[in-house]
């Protein structure tokens, strides 16, 4: 008839509570966990943009430089 084993015999009401319990706390485990991961990924392109800004600061820094010698030269 499709009924499982346990829905035919029925659970008491406690046993529910602490299932249903259970598996509340493990939903707020992995959306714990899905919350530290997205801050992680955050973190990290964060970073990933400070480090292109340092490198594209340098670059510019060496080409003013190089510009400014090349100038002052004629």
């Amino acid at each position: 008839m499709g009924v499982n084993a346990e829905t035919s015999v029925g659970l008491a009401p406690e046993t529910l509570g602490a299932r249903l319990t259970l598996e509340l706390n493990m939903l707020d485990a992995v959306t714990d966990s899905l919350l530290q991961v997205s801050n992680v990924e955050h973190s990290r392109a964060v970073s990933m943009a400070q480090q292109e800004t340092v490198a594209l600061a340098q670059i510019l820094k060496v080409t003013v430089s190089t510009f400014s010698n090349t100038t002052f030269q004629y």
